[in-house]
C-alpha cells in the first residue's frame, strides 16, 4: 500500500472511458489483493480478438469501471430519495441510512459491489463455465464470486455495515434478502445495471466499434426506485428515459455486431468443445481447481491455484493434458489428435464452416427437451470424432427481435404534468404499439406447467463436409423427429 496516498484518503486511475477516477484507500485494499490483480489477465471477451483485434482489455479494468458508475447511481438513489420521502420505498431506504455516515455506507456498498461483482470469474469467463455444464465438475461464477469476495473482505470487518450489505447482494443463493440488499443487487444485475452500463462502453471502445456508447452521465445520475411486488428494482426518472432506451440499443447492436459475431461463435464453440474433452477423459485435468457444488473449496493450497487460474493458464494447461492424451494409450490418441487439431486451427484462425445440411430453423423447447437435445448432439459429435474428423456441436439461444425484452422491465417515474406515478419505458417514450411487451407462457400461474425455453438455433459446424455427411443426416433425423413430435401434441 506504499504507493497510496494516505493522507488524502485516495488514488487516481487513468481510465479510457472516463477519464480519471478517484479510487477510495479502502478499495486500495481490495485492488491490491492477488484474487483481485488475477483479474488483469482474464479478458473481458475471452477470444473476441480473434475478430477485434483490439478487444483485449481486461476483467479489471471493467471491475473498476463498473465501482466508478456504482458510485453515481448509489449518490443519484440517495438524491431520488430525499426529493421523494413520501414514496414508502424512498423513505425505506432513507430509514435503514438515516446518518450521514450509513449514506456513505451505501454509497461505499455500491462501489464495493461494483468492483467485486466480477472476481469469480474463470478463465476464458463464460467459455469455460458453460463447457463445464452437465459434467460433474460444474463451475459457477456467482458462487465462487462470492466466496471470494468474502475473504477479501474479511480484513476490512465482518461487523462492518456495509461489507454485510456488499455480501448479501453477492450472495445469489439467498433469495430472501432485506431491502438495501435488494436494491443493490438490482444495481448491479437488472434490466438496467452498472454492469452492462460499463461493459457496453468499454467493449465498444476496445474492439473499435461506435454501437455500444450513450450518455452514461446522464442516465446514472437520474435513477429511480421502483417498487416490484416484495422486492424493488432500479428505474429512471424522466430525465433519464431516453438514456436507458439508448443503452438498450446499443445493447442490442453489441450483439448483433460483437457478443454474436459469427467467428466468436466458432471460436467459442471449439474452446467448449477441447475443454469438455478434457474433464471427461482426464480424471484430474490440470486446468481446474478443486471444486465442490459449483464452488471453491477454501483451503490455503486451492486459493493459491485460483489466484494463478487466468487465461494464459488455461491455454497452457489444455496443450497439456491434450499430450497426456497423445500418450495415455490407443483409446486416448483419437481424441488427443482431434483436440491438438482444434487447438492449432484456433491459432491459425482456422475456422470451421457452417454445415449446409442443417436447417436453420428455430426450435422452442422446455428445459428438459433441450438437455436432450444438447446431449444427442454432443454424442454426435463423438461419434463423428472418434473418427479423427473434426465436429463441432453449437446450440444458440435465439433472441426476439428488437427492441428486446428487458424494455418492458424498465420503469420511469413522472412527477410532471400531473400527480406522480410509475409507467412503463415503451409507454413513456410512446414506442410503437407493437414493440410492447407480449405475455408469454412463463406468466402462467400453473408452478408445475414446464418453462419454455427461448428459440434455439442447432448447428454442427464441420470442416470437411462431405466426410461428415452420413452424421450430420442422422442428426437432421433427429431434429425433424423433434418437430413431428411437437406438431402431433399441438394437434
Amino acid at each position: 500500500m506504499s504507493a497510496w496516498d494516505k493522507k488524502r484518503g485516495y488514488k487516481h486511475f487513468r481510465d479510457p472511458i472516463y477519464g480519471l477516477i478517484e479510487v477510495p484507500l479502502w478499495a486500495g485494499a481490495l485492488i491490491d489483493h492477488p484474487l483481485f490483480q488475477r483479474l488483469r489477465w482474464i479478458n473481458q471477451l475471452a477470444l473476441e480478438q480473434m475478430v477485434y483485434p483490439g478487444a483485449v482489455h481486461s476483467r479489471f479494468e471493467h471491475s473498476i469501471g463498473t465501482m466508478f458508475l456504482a458510485g453515481l447511481a448509489a449518490k443519484s438513489l440517495l438524491e431520488f430519495a430525499t426529493e421523494n420521502k413520501q414514496l414508502v420505498e424512498a423513505k425505506r431506504l432513507l430509514d435503514n441510512t438515516s446518518t450521514e455516515e450509513s449514506q456513505k455506507d451505501f454509497v461505499k456498498a455500491a462501489m464495493a459491489l461494483g468492483l467485486l461483482h466480477d472476481v469469480g470469474h474463470g478463465p476464458l469467463s463464460h467459455v469455460l463455465e458453460e463447457a463445464l455444464k452437465g459434467t460433474d465438475q460444474e463451475y459457477s461464477h456467482e458462487r465462487v464470486g462470492y466466496q471470494v469476495a468474502s475473504e477479501l473482505l474479511k480484513p476490512l470487518g465482518k461487523e462492518a455495515q456495509w461489507v454485510s450489505w456488499v455480501k448479501e447482494a453477492l450472495n445469489k443463493g439467498e433469495k430472501k434478502i432485506g431491502h438495501i440488499g435488494s436494491l443493490l443487487r438490482s444495481l448491479i444485475d437488472g434490466p438496467i445495471d452498472v454492469d452492462k452500463g460499463d461493459y457496453l462502453m468499454r467493449d465498444s471502445y476496445h474492439c473499435g466499434v461506435p454501437y455500444g456508447q450513450y450518455g452514461h452521465t446522464r442516465l446514472w445520475m437520474n435513477l429511480a426506485i421502483i417498487p416490484d411486488g416484495e422486492t424493488i428494482k432500479i428505474g429512471v426518472t424522466e430525465k433519464g428515459a431516453t438514456e436507458a432506451y439508448h443503452m438498450l440499443i446499443a445493447r442490442y447492436h453489441m450483439y448483433e455486431a460483437v457478443y454474436e459475431h459469427h467467428a466468436r461463435i466458432k471460436v467459442d464453440a471449439m474452446l467448449r468443445l477441447v475443454i469438455r474433452m478434457v474433464i471427461e477423459e482426464l480424471q484430474k485435468p490440470s486446468i481446474l481447481p478443486r471444486l465442490k457444488e459449483g464452488g471453491l473449496e477454501l483451503d490455503k493450497d486451492n486459493l493459491g491455484f485460483f489466484q494463478r487460474w487466468n487465461d494464459g493458464f488455461l491455454i497452457s494447461g489444455l496443450h497439456e493434458d491434450s499430450s497426456k492424451l497423445l500418450h495415455g494409450g490407443e483409446n486416448k490418441r483419437g481424441k488427443a489428435i482431434i483436440m491438438a487439431k482444434l487447438l492449432e486451427n484456433i491459432w491459425k484462425r482456422n475456422l470451421p464452416k457452417e454445415s449446409q445440411i442443417l436447417t436453420k430453423k428455430e426450435i422452442s423447447l422446455d428445459k428438459d427437451a433441450r438437455a436432450g437435445v444438447l446431449s444427442d448432439i454432443h454424442s454426435l459429435a463423438d461419434k463423428i470424432n472418434e473418427k479423427e474428423l473434426v465436429a463441432i456441436p453449437f446450440a444458440q439461444e435465439r433472441r426476439e427481435a428488437f427492441p428486446i425484452e428487458p424494455i418492458g422491465k424498465i420503469f420511469v417515474f413522472k412527477s410532471s404534468n400531473g400527480p406522480q406515478k410509475t409507467i412503463p419505458l415503451f409507454e413513456f417514450l410512446k414506442l410503437k404499439e407493437e414493440w410492447k411487451p407480449k405475455p408469454t407462457d412463463q406468466e402462467s400461474k400453473d408452478e408445475d406447467a414446464k418453462v419454455p425455453m427461448p428459440n434455439t438455433i442447432l448447428k454442427m459446424f464441420v470442416y470437411d463436409e462431405e466426410k461428415n455427411r452420413k452424421h450430420l443426416e442422422r442428426f437432421k433425423d433427429r431434429w425433424d423427429e423433434i418437430e413431428n413430435k411437437k406438431r402431433r401434441e399441438a394437434l
